[in-house]
């Protein structure tokens, strides 16, 4: 998952992330959420200037799901002429990660969850993507677009 936003819109959705975060947390996680709660998040990322981009990979284990995944992000990300793509830090793939984005894509940041607001707006899209019900429909507006990637296990035949 993707979310694409301007560089002059980054303070807004920032600022507005900022403001659904409940009290007593650090960041807005659609886990934790009440459904009240998420409807009203859904409602403002609505007014927001921004977009999605879906990757689904199946049939890979999580590895090398993540690094299809990330590869075609950044060839999305080359495609729009983005100057940076921020990744959310996930410790055990960080190197990989690094790896992938030095064949692929200049500037890449790994970020805590805490750290970066708009990685809160891939992880409520993702949430409502599988929650199933009315979530997907809400969030639809949203995405931009919408990649399946169907890998293969080593030894399978094609």
């Amino acid at each position: 998952m993707a979310t694409w936003v301007a560089a002059p819109d980054l303070i807004q959705v920032r600022g507005v992330m900022r403001s659904l975060v409940p009290s007593g947390r650090v960041r807005v996680h659609f886990k934790k959420l009440t459904d009240s709660q998420r409807g009203r998040v859904v409602r403002e990322l609505l007014k927001l200037p921004l977009s999605c981009t879906v990757v689904r990979v199946r049939g890979l284990p999580d590895p090398s799901a993540r690094g299809v995944a990330l590869r075609t992000v950044f060839a999305q990300a080359e495609a729009q002429r983005a100057e940076v793509v921020v990744i959310e830090t996930d410790e055990p793939s960080r190197e990989a990660d690094l790896a992938i984005a030095r064949g692929a894509f200049g500037s890449v940041r790994h970020l805590r969850h805490f750290e970066e607001p708009i990685l809160w707006v891939s992880d409520a899209i993702a949430w409502c993507l599988q929650r199933g019900g009315r979530w997907p429909t809400s969030v639809a507006p949203l995405i931009r677009a919408d990649h399946f990637v169907e890998g293969r296990k080593p030894g399978m035949r094609p």
